[in-house]
C-alpha cells in the first residue's frame, strides 16, 4: 500500500506541472497581454477585428482563428544618409538629417507600410522630397545664416500631410549637418580666395589712392605756403630798398 501510495506521489508532482504548462498554453492561446509601450492589431484570417492601443488583458479566439500584431507605440529615430539638395541660387549642398517619428493609427500602419522598415522607407523617400522643395525656396546664405529652424519647420508641417496615410506622425526634423559637395570643395576655395585676394587688393588700391590724395594736398598746401612766403619777401624786400632809398 505505502509502495502504491509513493508511487501515486511521484507520479502527482509531474501531472500537476504539466497541468499548470497547459493552463498557461491555453491562457495564451485565447488572452493577449497588451503592453503600455505597443499597440496591438487582431485579424482573423487575415482579416482586422480588433486594434488595441490601452495596456491591459484582452480576449480573443485561439490561432489559426485569430493572430496578433504587436507594433512598438514609442519613438523612433531614423537616420538620414548624405542628400544633395539645390538652393534657389543654384548652390548644390550636401545635407545630414533626422527625422523623429511613431505610430499614431496602428490599422492604416499596418496595412500601408505593414512594418517599421517599410515605414523608414517611405518617410525617407517623403522627407528628402520636401527638404528638396523647401531647401529649394531659399537661398544660400540665409539657410546659412538664419533660415535652417524655419525649414525644419516646414519640412515637418508639409510630410505629415503626406505621412498621415501611412498611420504616422512625424515629430521632429533636424539638419544636422550641411555642407558643399565633395568635388565642389575645391572651385568653393578657390573662389573664396579669390574673392578674399580681390577685397584686399582693393584695399590696397584704395590706400594708394589714399596716399597720393593726401600727397597731393600736401603739395599744394607747401606750393601755396611757399607761394605767399615768396610773395611776402618780395613785398618787404621791395619795402626795404623803397626806405633804403630816401
Amino acid at each position: 500500500m505505502d509502495v502504491k501510495k509513493a508511487r501515486w506521489e511521484g507520479l502527482g508532482k509531474p501531472a500537476a506541472l504539466l497541468a499548470v504548462v497547459t493552463v498557461l498554453f491555453l491562457f495564451s492561446m485565447v488572452f493577449v497581454i497588451v503592453d503600455e509601450t505597443e499597440n496591438v492589431v487582431v485579424t482573423q484570417f487575415g482579416k482586422p477585428v480588433l486594434v488595441i492601443t490601452d495596456p491591459g488583458l484582452y480576449f480573443k479566439l485561439p490561432e489559426p482563428f485569430q493572430t496578433v500584431k504587436r507594433f512598438d507605440k514609442r519613438l523612433v529615430i531614423s537616420e538620414s544618409q548624405e542628400a544633395e539638395v539645390l538652393t534657389s541660387d543654384k548652390k548644390n549642398l550636401v545635407m545630414d538629417y533626422y527625422v523623429v517619428w511613431a505610430i499614431s493609427d496602428p490599422l492604416k500602419f499596418m496595412q500601408t507600410v505593414v512594418n517599421e522598415d517599410g515605414a523608414k522607407f517611405r518617410i525617407s523617400d517623403i522627407v528628402y522630397s520636401e527638404l528638396r522643395r523647401h531647401v529649394g525656396l531659399h537661398d544660400f546664405k540665409d539657410i546659412i545664416n538664419y533660415k535652417r529652424d524655419e525649414i525644419n519647420s516646414e519640412v515637418i508641417k508639409s510630410s505629415n500631410d503626406k505621412v498621415i496615410n501611412y498611420g504616422i506622425l512625424i515629430s521632429d526634423v533636424k539638419i544636422r549637418r550641411m555642407n558643399f559637395p565633395t568635388q565642389n570643395l575645391g572651385h568653393v576655395y578657390d573662389r573664396m580666395r579669390s574673392e578674399r585676394s580681390k577685397i584686399a587688393n582693393q584695399y590696397r588700391s584704395e590706400g594708394e589712392e589714399e596716399s597720393l590724395k593726401i600727397k597731393a594736398e600736401t603739395d599744394k598746401t607747401k606750393n601755396l605756403i611757399l607761394s605767399e612766403a615768396s610773395k611776402n619777401a618780395s613785398i618787404l624786400k621791395g619795402e626795404g630798398d623803397a626806405e633804403a632809398t630816401k
